[in-house]
């Protein structure tokens, strides 16, 4: 026990550093990663609404839901593709547990994922837009469980197959593209059956129905997904991750 807080308050200080040293002798620090995600949701979301005749303010909050909540799973995964090759100096010479490496991606972009949602809880705050505690907070546990499965997997097995975090970022982007992120589901139609077989589009949701009507279905498919990725993530870290020096 003292050992798994050990490296979890070992990640989050080295999250702390990472965060510190990315915005050395800058005025705002981390607040520039929130100008950029404002910046997005601002741009799309003022012209939403003129592409698609919809309402302006539900524009910019779906916009602002999909971005922040993208940013942090699509660059999440992006990183922990490198987690294990990056600091291969470390792996080498220090005996730490590899799972530092990847609680110390985590830890760092939910902290600046934190700063982001305080903009998404203002704009709920000033809008008056309702929204459901309880799920929205049991959905972002689960929204989290599974992001940090997938960084553990993701980590491990591009470690071993370099062309497999390439392969993720094209998914990403493809995810974004055809995900309602930045466009609204409505507009589908009669076809909005086609986002069923959507995995992006099942993860991203999941918290969004916190402000709607509950969608057990969402529910149901992200519970099926945490339970897999997490045994997933347990045996490829329990049988593989003593292979990792060896693949670097």
């Amino acid at each position: 026990m003292n050992n798994l807080k050990n490296i979890i308050n070992f990640s989050f200080q080295l999250s702390l550093v990472d965060i510190f040293n990315s915005f050395r002798r800058s005025y705002i620090g981390i607040f520039w990663i929130s100008l950029t995600a404002l910046a997005y949701i601002f741009c799309i979301g003022f012209m939403f609404p003129y592409f698609f005749s919809g309402n302006l303010v539900e524009s910019i909050f779906h916009v602002s839901y999909g971005i922040i909540f993208w940013f942090f799973f699509s660059i999440t995964l992006r990183e922990s593709c490198d987690a294990f090759p990056l600091n291969q100096g470390l792996i080498f010479s220090q005996n730490i547990s590899y799972m530092v490496y990847i609680l110390q991606i985590f830890f760092k972009n939910t902290i600046v994922f934190l700063v982001n949602l305080t903009f998404l809880l203002i704009f709920i705050l000033i809008f008056n837009i309702n929204i459901n505690l309880l799920y929205f907070g049991l959905s972002i546990i689960i929204f989290f469980l599974i992001t940090f499965s997938l960084a553990i997997i993701f980590s491990i097995v591009s470690t071993r197959y370099k062309d497999f975090s390439s392969m993720i970022g094209l998914m990403l982007q493809l995810g974004f593209i055809l995900s309602p992120i930045i466009w609204n589901e409505k507009i589908l139609g009669d076809n909005a059956w086609i986002l069923k077989y959507n995995f992006f589009y099942h993860i991203i949701s999941l918290v969004k129905f916190s402000f709607f009507q509950i969608n057990y279905y969402i529910i149901l498919m992200n519970i099926i997904y945490l339970i897999f990725f997490m045994l997933l993530s347990f045996w490829l870290y329990k049988f593989k991750s003593n292979r990792v020096p060896f693949w670097i």
